[in-house]
Formats: C-alpha cells, sequence, structure tokens
C-alpha cells in the first residue's frame, strides 16, 4: 500500500508542477513580455498577500524526492527502472533550470524593486519566457516518464496479484 501512495503522489506531484509551469508560460509570461515595468509593478501587488511560491515550491520538491525514492527502491531489472531513471534525470535537469531562474530572474522580476531599465526588464522577462518553456519541456518529460513506469507496474500487478500487496 505505501508504495502505491509513493507513487501516485509522485506523478500527482510531477503533474501539478507541469501544469503550473504551463499555466505561467500561458498566462503570466505573455503578460510580462510587452511593458514589464508596468505589468510586472501589477504582478508584484497581486501577489503581495499570498504567493504561488509557497504552494508549488515545497510540493514540487516533495514530489521529486518520493521519485528518487521510486527509484532507488525498485529493483534493478523491474520493466520500469529505465523509466524512472530517465524521469529522474529530466526532474532534476527542471529543479536545476528552476533554481537559476528563481534565484537570477524572478527575485529581480517578481520580488525586486524593478529599478532597473525597461530594456533589462524587457530582456530578462524574455529570458524568463524561453527558460520557462524549456522547463515546462522537462517537466512533460519526467511526467511522461514517470506516467510509463506507473503504467508498467500496474501491468506488472495485473500479471502477478499476489505481489500487488
Amino acid at each position: 500500500m505505501g508504495r502505491r501512495i509513493l507513487m501516485y503522489f509522485t506523478v500527482f506531484g510531477i503533474a501539478m508542477w507541469f501544469f503550473g509551469n504551463l499555466y505561467e508560460a500561458i498566462v503570466i509570461g505573455p503578460n510580462i513580455a510587452g511593458d514589464s515595468k508596468e505589468q510586472l509593478r501589477a504582478f508584484q501587488q497581486f501577489t503581495e498577500v499570498t504567493n504561488p511560491m509557497y504552494y508549488y515550491v515545497p510540493l514540487t520538491l516533495i514530489a521529486a524526492v518520493t521519485l528518487i525514492v521510486w527509484f532507488v527502491r525498485t529493483p534493478r531489472k523491474a520493466p520500469e527502472k529505465l523509466s524512472l531513471l530517465l524521469a529522474c534525470v529530466a526532474e532534476i535537469m527542471a529543479i536545476v533550470l528552476s533554481v537559476y531562474v528563481i534565484a537570477k530572474l524572478n527575485m529581480t522580476l517578481y520580488f525586486g524593486s524593478l529599478g532597473e531599465t525597461p530594456q533589462e526588464l524587457h530582456r530578462l522577462a524574455l529570458q524568463w519566457n524561453v527558460l520557462n518553456l524549456v522547463r515546462v519541456a522537462l517537466t512533460a518529460v519526467a511526467l511522461l516518464f514517470a506516467m510509463r513506469a506507473l503504467r508498467l507496474v500496474w501491468q506488472a500487478w495485473a500479471r502477478h496479484p499476489a505481489s500487488a500487496v
């Protein structure tokens, strides 16, 4: 039962991160690509009380840890092992990219004083949009491979119901 919860939570957490990044790419990204300073000021005021970061960051990191635990606890010859490895690689790459995006771009664009020139803010906003699309792609790859691993586990359980405990 514990392994099932681990697997389902992992896939849910990766899916949540993927759809969160996709939402940002569709809704937030285009809004900051135009008149960046005014749009960013409006976003900062909108997220003054609550911030999506408090929701996404903990769950994203927990999902990454559970993915790694799932990978480590899976026997080497299990059919889902390669899918889990590829999901882990994509997830770790997405996290490394996110650390850069948060430290170098978000802290200026979403939490900074916006004292940079409009041209500099526009350049940072465009860089954020491009890197967020890369992050969407990486989380999509992680999600696809995690879901493939889950499907392989389900197929193994269907062949050997006694091992499903």
